[in-house]
C-alpha cells in the first residue's frame, strides 16, 4: 500500500514544515482524498503545518471538510467520530495556510449555521481584518432565516471594522428585518439582532455616520416617542451601543426620561444615555444632579447597572471609553447622607468599585456609614446585609486599617460585614486579637466567621484548630455544623490535622451537613488518613455531574487496572480522554506492557490526534527508545510553539516523565504564550526546578493575573505558579515582589505556597 509507512512509529516522527525536505503538497492532497480516515487526518495536519506553501490544497481541503461535516452528523458512531476529527483537521489546516483560506471558510460557514458552537466562525474571527475581501459574501448571510446566525455574522463584520464598508446596506436591512424576534440567542452572547447590526455599523467608522442618522436614529426617535420598541432588540439596548454616533438623539432620550407618562423605564433609558458618548454622559450628569429625588434614585440605579455590566460583551462600546465616575462623585457623595440605608450602602459600594476616583473626604464618609445608627440598625435586621456593604479594602491601606476598629462595633451586622472584608495580611494584622476575642462570643455563626478569618490572616495552626471545636462541629444549628465543615476544607493544609473531627458528621441527619463534611474529606483528605478511610468505609461515592455524594451498597474500593484491562480500555473506552489516559498508563508500565504493542500500533493511524500521539509515546516507552521519545516530544512541542494545534498529551507526557528533557523548556514557554493556560504547564516547570529558570517571566505573567478584569478568572493557577517558583529557587528572585503581594492578599493555599516560595528563593529557614 502506498501509505504503508504511515502504520509505523515513523509516521509520528515527521520533520517540521521548515525542514530541508518538506513533504510534497501534491502527495499530501492525494493522501487527503484517497487514504484511510486516520491517514487523511494526518495529511490535513501536515498541510496545515506547511503554511502558505500548501495554498494549492485549499480546494481539496474545502471539499473534504464539507463531506466530513456531513459524515459527522450521520451514520454509525465510529464513522461519525472519524469524520468529526477529519473535519476539525481540515479546518485547522485551512487556518494554518493563512488568509488565502478566508474565502473557503466563508464558503463553509453556512454549513454551521445551526451549530451554536461551530469552529468556522472562530477561525474567521482569528483572521481579523484579513477577512475584508470576503465581506460581500458574508453580507449576504445577514439575510439568513436563522436569527442567531445573522447575529453571529454581524459580530464577524464588526470585528473587521472599516473594511466591512460593503456590508452597510445589509446591516441596515438586518436592523430593519421584520423577521427579527426575541429568540433564545446562544452563540451571539445574547446580543439582539438590531443591536448587533448597529454595533457593526458603529465599528465600521465615520463612513456610517450619515447612514446611522438617516436610517437608524429616526426609527429610534419614533420608538422613544411612542414607547413601542420594534422586535429584535429593545430601543434602550440599541441606543446603548451607539456611542458618539448617537449624539443627535440625546435630547430625545432625555425627553423620554422626563416624560411623566413613563413610556420607558427611566433606569433603562438612563443606562442607554450613558452609552451615547460625551453628550449622553453630560445629559445624564444633569439628571442625576437635579432636584428631583426620585429621578436621582433612578439615575443612580442606571449608573450602578451600567458600571456592573461595563465589561460584558453585551455592553461593549467601541468608541466610548469606560465611565469616568469623577464628575458624578459630588452628587453621589450627597446621596450617602440621604435615603434608605440599602440605597446609601449601594451608592457607597458603587463608589468603592471606582476607588481611584474617590477623594479622601468621601472615603471617610463611606467608612463613617458603618457608625451611622440607621445603617447599623438596618444591617442588624437584614439577613445577608454584608453583601450590600461597600468594599472598604478597595481604598487601599487607609480602608483596610479603618476596618479593624469596626470589629468592636455594637452592631452584629457591621461586625459580620467587616469580618468578611478583612483580607490583607499586612494591613489587617492588628485585627487578629479582636477576631480571636469574637471566636468566644455568643453568636456562633459570627464566631465561626471570626475563627475562619483569624486563621486566614494569621496562617497559625492554633487559629485553624478553633474551627474544629465541638462548639461548631456539634452545634445544635445545622448551618453552623455545615459551615464549619466547609471552612475546614478551605483551610487547605492548615485544616488537614482536624479532618478526623469531621468523621461523625458523615452520619449527620441533616443532608447539607453530611455533604459539606464529605466534600471536604473527598477533595482534601490525604489518602490513607482516618477521614479518608471513614469515607470509604461508608461506601460514599462522589458524582462528577451533580457534585453530590451518595451512599452505594455496591461500592468497592478501586483496584489499579492490570495491563489487559488497560489494553481493553485503549480499544473500547467511549470516553476518549479516559482512553488516552489508559494508553499513557500502558506506556508508564514500560517493557512490562510489551503485549500492548500490536494494539498501540493500530492506534498510530487513529483519527484522534490525542490518541495517536499517546500511542506513539507509549510505544517508545515500552521499547525504551529514548531518542525516539525525545524526537516525538520535540516535534509536537515545536508544532505547538509555532501556534499550530497540538495535543494536550504532550503536556501530560512531560508531567509523567522524569525531568530528562530540559532542552524542551523554551518550547513549553512558547506554547504557554500561545495558549495562555498556565495550569497546563506549571507542574512541568515545577518538576524541572532550577533547569526551568527561563520560565520565570512566563510564570510571573500567570501569577500577576489578567491585565483586563475577567469575570471568569478564578485564580486556580496561582498556587501552582508559586510552587513552580519555589522549585526554581534562587533564580526566581525577580518574582519576590509579586509573591509578597500574593502572600498578603491571596487565599490560604496561595498564601502558604507564596510563603514557601519566598523561603526557598531567599534561602530563609
Amino acid at each position: 500500500m502506498r501509505y504503508a509507512l504511515s502504520v509505523t512509529i515513523g509516521l509520528l516522527l515527521v520533520e517540521s514544515a521548515c525542514a530541508a525536505d518538506p513533504p510534497k503538497v501534491t502527495d499530501l492532497i492525494q493522501q487527503l482524498e484517497a487514504a484511510g480516515t486516520g491517514e487523511r487526518v494526518i495529511a490535513a495536519e501536515r498541510l496545515g503545518d506547511l503554511g502558505s506553501a500548501a495554498a494549492d490544497a485549499i480546494p481539496a481541503l474545502t471539499r473534504v471538510a464539507r463531506n466530513a461535516r456531513r459524515g459527522s452528523l450521520e451514520g454509525e458512531h465510529e464513522s461519525r467520530r472519524a469524520n468529526k476529527y477529519l473535519y476539525d483537521a481540515c479546518l485547522d489546516a485551512l487556518a494554518g495556510i493563512g488568509p488565502k483560506s478566508v474565502p473557503a471558510f466563508v464558503e463553509l460557514f453556512a454549513d454551521e449555521k445551526d451549530d451554536h458552537f461551530g469552529s468556522v466562525a472562530r477561525h474567521i474571527h482569528s483572521f481579523g481584518r484579513d477577512v475584508a475581501p470576503s465581506v460581500p459574501a458574508l453580507a449576504k448571510l445577514l439575510a439568513d432565516d436563522n436569527q442567531d446566525f445573522r447575529v453571529l455574522v454581524a459580530y464577524l463584520l464588526e470585528e473587521i471594522g472599516p473594511g466591512a464598508e460593503p456590508a452597510i446596506p445589509a446591516l441596515v436591512a438586518l436592523f430593519l428585518n421584520p423577521k427579527n424576534g426575541a429568540d433564545n440567542l446562544i452563540s451571539s452572547g445574547s446580543l439582539s439582532p438590531r443591536a448587533a447590526a448597529v454595533r457593526a455599523l458603529v465599528r465600521i467608522g465615520p463612513k456610517t455616520q450619515k447612514t446611522i442618522e438617516e436610517k437608524v436614529l429616526p426609527v429610534l426617535a419614533e420608538e422613544l416617542k411612542t414607547g413601542k420598541s420594534a422586535r429584535g432588540g429593545s430601543t434602550e439596548e440599541v441606543l446603548s451601543v451607539l456611542g458618539e454616533a448617537g449624539a443627535p438623539i440625546v435630547p430625545n432620550v432625555v425627553a423620554a426620561i422626563r416624560d411623566e407618562e413613563r413610556k420607558f423605564s427611566r433606569e433603562d433609558a438612563g443606562t442607554a444615555l450613558l452609552g451615547l458618548g460625551v453628550a449622553g454622559r453630560q445629559a445624564f450628569g444633569k439628571l442625576i444632579a437635579g432636584p428631583d429625588v426620585e429621578m436621582r434614585k433612578e439615575m443612580f440605579d442606571a449608573l450602578n447597572h451600567h458600571l456592573m455590566g461595563e465589561d460584558s460583551h453585551r455592553n461593549l462600546h467601541f468608541n466610548t471609553p469606560r465611565i469616568n465616575i469623577a464628575p458624578f462623585v459630588p452628587t453621589l457623595a450627597t446621596m450617602l447622607k440621604d435615603g434608605e440605608p440599602r440605597q446609601r450602602l449601594e451608592v457607597a459600594r458603587a463608589l468603592s468599585d471606582r476607588a481611584d476616583k474617590v477623594p479622601r473626604d468621601v472615603v471617610d464618609a463611606i467608612i463613617g456609614l458603618f457608625r451611622d445608627p440607621a445603617i447599623k440598625k438596618w444591617m442588624d435586621q437584614e439577613e445577608g446585609a454584608w453583601l450590600s456593604a461597600p468594599n472598604i479594602n478597595s481604598f487601599g491601606e487607609v480602608g483596610a486599617r479603618a476596618l479593624v476598629p469596626l470589629l468592636d462595633s455594637d452592631s452584629a451586622g457591621v461586625r459580620e460585614a467587616v469580618i468578611q472584608q478583612l483580607g490583607h495580611r499586612k494591613w489587617s494584622a492588628r485585627a487578629i486579637p479582636s477576631l480571636r476575642k469574637l471566636v468566644d462570643g455568643p453568636n456562633s455563626l459570627l464566631a465561626l466567621d471570626a475563627a475562619f478569618r483569624a486563621a486566614r490572616l494569621s496562617l497559625d495552626p492554633k487559629d485553624a484548630a478553633r474551627l474544629a471545636d465541638r462548639r461548631f462541629l456539634h452545634n445544635d444549628d445545622p448551618k453552623v455544623r455545615e459551615y464549619a465543615a466547609d471552612y475546614l476544607g478551605h483551610l487547605d493544609s492548615l485544616g488537614i490535622p482536624h479532618y478526623e473531627s469531621l468523621v461523625p458528621l458523615l452520619d449527620d441527619k441533616t443532608e447539607e451537613v453530611m455533604q459539606a463534611a464529605a466534600r471536604t474529606i473527598y477533595f482534601h483528605a490525604p489518602k490513607g488518613s482516618t477521614a479518608a478511610r471513614a469515607f470509604a468505609d461508608r461506601n460514599l461515592v462522589y458524582h462528577d455531574n451533580s457534585g453530590k455524594i451518595t451512599r452505594s451498597q455496591k461500592h468497592q474500593p478501586e483496584q489499579p487496572p492490570g495491563i489487559p484491562d488497560l489494553i481493553a480500555s485503549a480499544i473500547t473506552e467511549r470516553d476518549e480522554r479516559k482512553q488516552v489516559k489508559a494508553v499513557l498508563d500502558l506506556g508508564d508500565r514500560g517493557a512490562a506492557a510489551k503485549e500492548a504493542a500490536p494494539t498501540l500500533k493500530k492506534l498510530l493511524t487513529d483519527p484522534n490526534p490525542d490518541l495517536r500521539f499517546a500511542a506513539g509515546i507509549a510505544l517508545v516507552q515500552i521499547e525504551n527508545d529514548r531518542p525516539a521519545l525525545r524526537k516525538l516530544l520535540t516535534t509536537e512541542l515545536e508544532r505547538a510553539a509555532s501556534g499550530r494545534p497540538a495535543t494536550w498529551v504532550a503536556a501530560e507526557a512531560l508531567e509523567r516523565l522524569p525531568p530528562d528533557f530540559p532542552e524542551l523548556i523554551p518550547l513549553v514557554i512558547r506554547w504557554l504564550e500561545h495558549r495562555g493556560d498556565g495550569t497546563l504547564f506549571l507542574s512541568i516547570f515545577q518538576k524541572y526546578g532550577p533547569k526551568a529558570k527561563a520560565a520565570v517571566p512566563a510564570i510571573l505573567t500567570v501569577l500577576r493575573g489578567p491585565k483586563v478584569p475577567n469575570h471568569h478568572y478564578f485564580g486556580a493557577e496561582l498556587k501552582p505558579a508559586c510552587d513552580a517558583l519555589a522549585a526554581i529557587g534562587t533564580d526566581a528572585r525577580e518574582a519576590l515582589p509579586e509573591l509578597q503581594r500574593r502572600f498578603d492578599t491571596g487565599s490560604i493555599e496561595v498564601a502558604l505556597a507564596a510563603r514557601e516560595a519566598i523561603r526557598k528563593i531567599t534561602g530563609e529557614k
